[in-house]
């Protein structure tokens, strides 16, 4: 599931040069590429780096960063909780972030995602429900004012404010007939 283990059945065992393996070979995880997973029941205290894909259910009190140069996405479960910054390439967040979020590909972020604090990214999709308390930035944008509006399917995007003169509205229907009767 993990390939974190692989069967050696030629090589000999540590310690017993003469043994042909009847036992398992430990492989770097870094190398493995394959998928991480910190269980619902699980608190790390510090910081995680991981490489290739990480799930979290659980919490973690501490950053959470991807190596640089490792491709691979983060998911942050319904329920999970991070205390602290977060720095990755994809990210799909159903859980709580609370700390700045770094996301240079896109930002999933569900019907439960809960983020504080201040969030840049690449792209950004905002499901019903979702709740951002926090500075939304477009990277490799200037800092410009955004606000989020909601679409007929219950998504939301981010659009850029942009200055608009005022339109002075008449009072009642009769002021507006009258001005436009000339």
């Amino acid at each position: 599931m993990f390939d974190l283990f692989s069967k050696k059945t030629d090589t000999p065992r540590p310690g017993n040069p003469n043994s042909k393996g009847s036992g398992f070979h430990v492989v770097d995880p870094r190398e493995a590429g394959g998928h991480c997973l910190i269980s619902g029941h699980l608190h790390i205290r510090g910081d995680v780096s991981f490489c290739g894909s990480l799930r979290i259910d659980g919490r973690v009190d501490g950053k959470v960063s991807q190596a640089e140069g490792s491709q691979g996405q983060l998911v942050i479960s319904r329920g999970a909780v991070i205390n602290g910054p977060v720095v990755a390439q994809d990210v799909i967040v159903d859980g709580t972030v609370s700390g700045d979020l770094m996301v240079d590909g896109r930002l999933e972020c569900r019907s439960h995602a809960v983020l504080k604090g201040e969030v840049r990214y690449g792209s950004i999709h905002i499901a019903d429900g979702a709740k951002i308390e926090a500075r939304c930035l477009q990277k490799d944008q200037g800092p410009h004012l955004q606000t989020v509006s909601r679409s007929p399917r219950s998504s939301a995007s981010i659009s850029t404010l942009q200055q608009t003169s005022t339109i002075p509205v008449p009072s009642t229907p009769m002021d507006f007939l009258s001005k436009n009767s000339r």
